[in-house]
C-alpha cells in the first residue's frame, strides 16, 4: 500500500476531500486524466490543474471517454483515470468497465457525486452512485466528507491508496471511487444545521384519509407545487378548484402538464421579482405532488423558509424530501390526495395566491416588452419558436438550458409537454423523442441543445423515424449552460474544458439519416424556415445557431428588465 507524506496546495478549490483524492492519486504515480465536463466535477478539474504534468484529455461523450481512457491504460500498462459528473453521466462508464473488468485492464473512475442525504430526494442528477459498479470492478467505495476532519482525511486518503492498489496488484482491472461534494462547488462554506423532525405516511383512499390538519385548515399561505406529470384533465380540474382559494397558490412548469387558469407557471420569472426576505410570498404550508420540478430557484427558495409544513400527495412508498421539510403523506393517488384537500378546505381571508398572480402578470407584461428589443440569442429563439409550434404538438424537451429555457415562456394548453427529467441527463433525449414519435401519429417536435444532439446522434440510426418529426438544434457551440448557472464561469477553464466549445455543426448527421436540413443564423431565417415547414411532411433537423457569448448577456439582461 502507497502511503507517505504529502502536502495539500494553495489551490482555488479549497475542498480537501478533492485535494487529498487527487495529491494521492498522483503521488501514486497516475498522469493520465480524460475529463468529461459538467459543474459538479469542475472542482476537480482545479485540483489536476496543479500538477504541471498531469495530462489531462476532455471528452464530451462519457461512454467514448471510458474507452478512450481504457486504451491509454492499455499503452502503459498503468491506470488511467476517468472524470466525470453525476447522475447519468456515470452510468456511462459500463460497458469500458465491464470490458477492463474481463480484459485486466487497470482504470479508475472517479465520479463527483451529490451529498448523500439528496440521493432519492428528486433533486437533479442524484442517482445511486454508491456501488453502481461493484460487479464489475475490483473496489468501488465513496470517499467521506470530512470538513477538514483530519481523521476522515486519512481514511479518503486510506481509500483512494487501496483503490490504486486493487487496480493494479495481481490480475488488474477497473476501479471506482465516488466523492460525494456539496455546494456551493467553487467554494467551501459550512451549511446551517437544520432541526430534527419526523414525517407521518398515511395510506389509504379518500373514505379513509383522515381530516388534515388545523395548521393547514387555518392557513392563510398555502403553496401547492406540480412536479412532471403526464397530461391528466382530473387532476387539472381539480387544481382549477383549489385555485379559487384566497390562501393558496398553484406553482407549476411546462412538464406538469397542467391547465388551469390560475396558476403561476412561470416559477424562475416569478422568483426574480420577488424582494429578498419578503415574508408575505413565503408559504407557511407547502403540498406537492408529481415527479422532478425543474427549477433550482424554487428548491432553494423553499428550502431557506423557516417553519414550512410540508404534505407530498402520491403513492411512492418513500417520498423525496427535497425540501428538507417533509413532515406528512398522502400515500394515495394524486387525484383522490388533492380530492380530499379540496373536500375539506375552505376560503379564508387572505390575498396570498393574488400576491403570487399579480407578480405573473407583471412578468408577462415586461417579457413581452423586452422580446420587442432582445438580440439574435437563445433567449430570442425560444421567444420565436414556442409560439409556432403546431396545434397538438407533442413536445420533447432537451435537458441543461433548454428546459430552463422554456420555462420562462407561457405554456400552451394545445401542447403536451415531455423531458427526461428522472436524472436530468443529456444522454438519451433524442433516442427517446424518436421512440415516441414512433408511435405517434400527430406532430413530435424535439428541441436539443448542440452537445445533447450530438451526444445521441446515435438516436437517429434507425428505421423508425417518421416523417412527423422534427428536430430543432440550438447549437451555440458547447454546453452553454455553464455560461449561465454559478461557479463555472468563474473558471479560466470554462471554454476548453467545461463548456467544450466547438465549431461543428449536425448538417452531415442529417444528411446521413436522410433528414431534410435547415439552418438559421438570425430571426428572418428561421422565421422563413418555420413558414416553409408549415407545408413539409418529411423528418427534418433545423439547426439554429447562436452565439455562445452574447446569450449569457441576453439572459441577464432580461433578468435586470424584469426587476426594472
Amino acid at each position: 500500500m502507497k502511503i507517505g507524506l504529502f502536502c495539500f496546495h494553495f489551490v482555488n478549490t479549497n475542498n480537501p476531500d478533492i485535494i487529498t483524492a487527487i495529491d494521492t492519486l498522483y503521488q501514486c504515480g497516475v498522469r493520465h486524466f480524460v475529463f468529461s465536463p459538467g459543474s459538479r466535477n469542475a472542482p476537480i478539474l482545479r485540483a489536476i490543474r496543479q500538477h504541471a504534468d498531469a495530462q489531462i484529455y476532455p471528452i464530451v461523450d462519457e461512454r467514448s471517454a471510458a474507452f478512450f481512457g481504457l486504451g491509454i491504460s492499455q499503452y502503459h500498462g498503468k491506470p488511467a483515470v476517468l472524470i466525470c459528473t453525476s447522475g447519468s453521466a456515470l452510468l456511462n462508464y459500463g460497458p469500458a468497465l465491464a470490458e477492463a473488468f474481463y480484459q485486466g485492464i487497470s482504470l479508475i473512475a472517479l465520479s463527483a457525486d451529490r451529498p448523500k442525504a439528496w440521493i432519492d430526494q428528486a433533486d437533479g442528477q442524484a442517482i445511486r452512485q454508491d456501488q453502481l459498479f461493484a460487479s464489475h470492478t475490483k473496489y468501488s467505495k465513496s470517499l467521506m466528507k470530512s470538513g477538514g476532519d483530519p481523521e476522515v482525511l486519512w481514511y479518503n486518503q486510506r481509500t483512494v491508496n487501496e483503490a490504486v492498489e486493487a487496480s493494479t496488484e495481481g490480475k488488474a482491472g477497473p476501479v471506482h471511487l465516488n466523492i460525494p461534494l456539496s455546494e456551493p462547488l467553487y467554494q467551501f462554506e459550512p451549511s446551517a444545521v437544520r432541526q430534527t423532525r419526523t414525517f407521518q405516511s398515511i395510506n389509504g383512499s379518500g373514505a379513509s384519509l383522515p381530516e388534515i390538519p388545523r395548521n393547514l385548515l387555518e392557513s392563510q399561505r398555502i403553496l401547492i407545487l406540480v412536479g412532471q406529470l403526464p397530461k391528466n384533465e382530473l387532476i387539472n380540474r381539480v387544481l382549477g378548484d383549489l385555485s379559487l382559494l384566497p390562501q393558496a397558490v398553484i406553482l407549476t412548469e411546462t412538464t406538469s402538464n397542467v391547465f388551469i387558469s390560475r396558476d403561476v407557471s412561470q416559477i424562475d420569472n416569478v422568483l426574480n421579482l420577488i424582494p429578498r426576505d419578503a415574508q408575505t410570498y413565503q408559504p407557511e404550508i407547502l403540498i406537492t405532488l408529481g415527479g422532478m420540478v425543474v427549477s433550482k430557484k424554487i428548491k432553494q427558495y423553499l428550502r431557506k423558509t423557516r417553519d414550512l409544513f410540508h404534505l407530498h400527495i402520491g403513492s411512492e412508498l418513500i417520498p423525496p424530501d427535497t425540501y428538507q421539510a417533509l413532515q406528512m403523506h398522502y400515500r394515495t393517488d394524486i387525484y383522490t390526495g388533492l380530492s380530499h384537500l379540496r373536500n375539506q378546505l375552505k376560503p379564508t381571508p387572505s390575498d396570498f395566491g393574488q400576491q403570487w398572480l399579480s407578480l405573473q402578470e407583471r412578468v408577462n407584461l415586461r417579457r413581452a416588452k423586452f422580446q420587442e428589443n432582445v438580440g439574435w440569442s437563445d433567449f430570442a429563439v425560444y421567444a420565436q419558436l414556442l409560439p409556432w409550434l403546431p396545434v397538438n404538438t407533442h413536445l420533447q424537451l432537451g435537458n441543461s438550458s433548454v428546459i430552463r429555457y422554456a420555462q420562462l415562456f407561457e405554456k400552451r394548453k394545445d401542447i403536451t409537454y415531455f423531458a427526461n427529467r428522472g436524472v436530468s441527463g443529456i444522454d438519451g433525449c433524442t433516442s427517446t423523442a424518436v421512440g415516441y414519435a414512433s408511435q405517434n401519429k400527430q406532430s413530435t417536435v424535439l428541441i436539443s441543445g448542440d452537445l445533447s444532439f450530438l451526444y445521441d446522434a446515435n438516436g437517429l440510426w434507425n428505421a423508425f423515424v417518421p416523417n412527423n418529426f422534427v428536430a430543432f438544434v440550438i447549437n451555440n457551440g458547447g454546453g452553454n449552460i455553464f455560461r449561465i448557472i454559478d461557479g463555472p464561469t468563474e473558471m479560466e477553464e470554462l471554454e476548453t474544458y467545461i463548456e467544450s466549445h466547438h465549431q461543428m455543426s449536425v448538417e452531415p448527421i442529417a444528411h446521413l439519416h436522410g433528414f431534410a436540413y435547415f439552418s438559421a443564423k438570425g430571426p428572418v431565417e428561421l422565421r422563413n424556415i418555420l413558414n416553409q415547414l408549415r407545408n413539409q411532411a418529411v423528418k427534418t433537423i433545423v439547426e439554429i445557431f447562436t452565439d455562445h457569448l452574447k446569450n449569457p448577456i441576453e439572459l441577464n439582461a432580461y433578468w435586470e428588465f424584469l426587476k426594472q
